[in-house]
């Protein structure tokens, strides 16, 4: 009786060895896979509105929270701290949905007014908004930092860093709708592209 006690007790001790032992831990930026953002247009301008996480394992919805990420895009050429209002996992992914912030509320909605040139022409100020008339295109990247240990459902522990990963892809909400084409004036000859936005429920621009 005493063995069969014994070795039940050592193949105890086995089980939760291996057990400790098949949790393993990795540097986030080895589990994270991709990194895609989800860009739409506000009245102040196209922004980035969520950043999509993926990893190489499903996570544990438990184990995020707001304070798991530090979020960071361009704006007007400069690097700005987004805040995460909403987290939300599926399977690999995590979504984190960023604050919108209207860049003429510091303004009061009211647009900086541009420096005038010599010639009494306005030119770009440094500190004012940009468009993409000025030759500015919008940045709809993302760089995030994952600042507190995310548990896959497997076990597997993304330990928390200082690395900054910066996304690959972008969707970009209702722009990516418009269709582009081209009017070429038979007199000229010169080319004007244009873009038209087609509702889902027409084909083709002969339905319009």
């Amino acid at each position: 009786m005493k063995i069969k006690k014994l070795v039940f007790a050592s193949v105890c001790v086995m089980c939760t060895v291996f057990a400790f032992s098949a949790v393993k831990s990795v540097p986030a930026e080895k589990g994270i896979k991709k990194i895609a953002t989800v860009a739409e247009s506000f009245g102040d301008g196209e922004k980035v509105s969520a950043v999509i996480i993926t990893y190489s394992n499903k996570i544990d919805a438990a184990s995020v929270n707001l304070n798991s990420y530090t979020v960071e895009c361009i704006e007007n050429g400069k690097t700005v701290l987004r805040t995460v209002e909403e987290v939300s996992v599926d399977g690999k992914n995590v979504t984190l949905k960023l604050a919108y912030v209207n860049k003429w509320d510091a303004t009061n909605g009211k647009m900086p007014q541009r420096p005038k040139s010599s010639e009494g022409e306005n030119v770009q100020a440094d500190n004012g908004p940009r468009f993409d008339d000025d030759g500015v295109p919008v940045d709809v990247t993302a760089s995030i930092t994952q600042i507190a240990d995310i548990k896959a459902k497997n076990g597997t522990i993304y330990k928390a860093g200082s690395t900054s990963i910066k996304s690959t892809s972008s969707t970009e909400l209702v722009l990516q709708d418009f269709k582009k084409y081209y009017f070429t004036d038979k007199e000229t000859g010169i080319t004007l592209p244009y873009f038209v936005y087609l509702p889902k429920n027409r084909q083709s621009m002969n339905q319009l």
